[in-house]
């Protein structure tokens, strides 16, 4: 057996290929409408991708004169191009569908915090699988949404230019196209420039990237929300195969609100991912679940399943 697992590191790290990061970002609904973009993409490389997020959320706070429930479950489907342009230019979009509620997972993410004896964050408080998003201040409720809803969320357009083998400079607009009364978007446009960087060597390869968006004030938080947020990422993958890849990733953002106590919303966001892609030619299957490394201000749990086509080159 050790025999084996020698022979396919040594094989692995004959390949210089790019491992392709995984296409993920904060699922949190209060941060659905900030311009959050995918960090680590090809860099100019045109290819078309389709992705599932399956998202469990639970927040139930109360800070003095605060309160804030989040208990939603939320599925996201999304279609985007990328497109190498000439010059070192290239662009892209991306669509997304989005359908919110109560979902099915509560029962499974209880059970599991159960068996390894972690905290529970006051789920058993609640009924299972049944939605409900509410804050208020003052003992005025601010917002308060109780029925599932399905729609488009905000669409994301980007253009970048490659500035060398390894580092590219993006910029993008998130237009206003989700509905921002029941959180599937932001109302208002997003604007957003990032620098991202790709590395490799043998078996191993890498993305770096740092970048910060602006995105203006809209209900229903319009006086909590802050309107500059700073994001970044990075990430690793391993390549144990020529068809199998092993990724772990890093995602984060400043705090989206201020002028509150309330921990899940004053607090910046971060995600880990960790998870496998199957490559099969000009195909790639993605694998993977994010966890909130800082809790609440992140979804607790996201499933993701991505599908990527790349052109032949030649």
């Amino acid at each position: 057996m050790n025999k084996i697992l020698v022979l396919l590191s040594l094989s692995a790290l004959a390949l210089p290929a790019f491992a392709e990061p995984l296409p993920v970002r904060s699922e949190a609904t209060t941060a659905r409408g900030v311009l959050l973009p995918v960090l680590g993409r090809p860099h100019g490389a045109s290819n078309i991708r389709g992705q599932i997020d399956l998202t469990n959320e639970f927040v139930l706070s109360q800070v003095g004169n605060e309160t804030l429930t989040v208990d939603v479950e939320t599925v996201a489907l999304r279609f985007s191009e990328t497109v190498d342009l000439e010059n070192d230019w290239f662009a892209g979009m991306e669509i997304t569908l989005l359908d919110v509620g109560g979902g099915f997972m509560d029962s499974l993410i209880e059970d599991w915090h159960e068996f390894f004896g972690l905290p529970n964050a006051g789920r058993e408080r609640r009924p299972q699988d049944q939605y409900l998003i509410q804050y208020s201040r003052d003992g005025n409720t601010v917002y308060e949404q109780r029925k599932s809803d399905a729609g488009l969320g905000d669409t994301q357009f980007w253009l970048g230019k490659r500035l060398s083998d390894n580092w590219a400079w993006i910029s993008a607009i998130k237009l206003p196209t989700g509905e921002d009364r029941t959180l599937l978007g932001n109302g208002e446009l997003g604007y957003g420039s990032w620098f991202d960087g790709r590395f490799s060597g043998g078996a191993w390869s890498g993305f770096a990237a740092l970048g910060a968006s602006y995105n203006p004030k809209a209900e229903p938080f319009k006086e909590l929300r802050r309107e500059w947020v700073g994001f970044g990422g990075a990430g690793l993958g391993w390549r144990w195969t020529d068809w199998l890849q092993l990724k772990g990733q890093l995602n984060a953002h400043t705090p989206i609100y201020e002028n509150t106590q309330i921990e899940a919303l004053k607090r910046p966001g971060v995600q880990l991912t960790l998870g496998a892609g199957l490559n099969f030619g000009q195909t790639q299957i993605d694998l993977a679940f994010q966890e909130d490394i800082v809790t609440q201000s992140s979804a607790d749990f996201s499933l993701h399943l991505g599908w990527r086509w790349t052109p032949d080159q030649r």
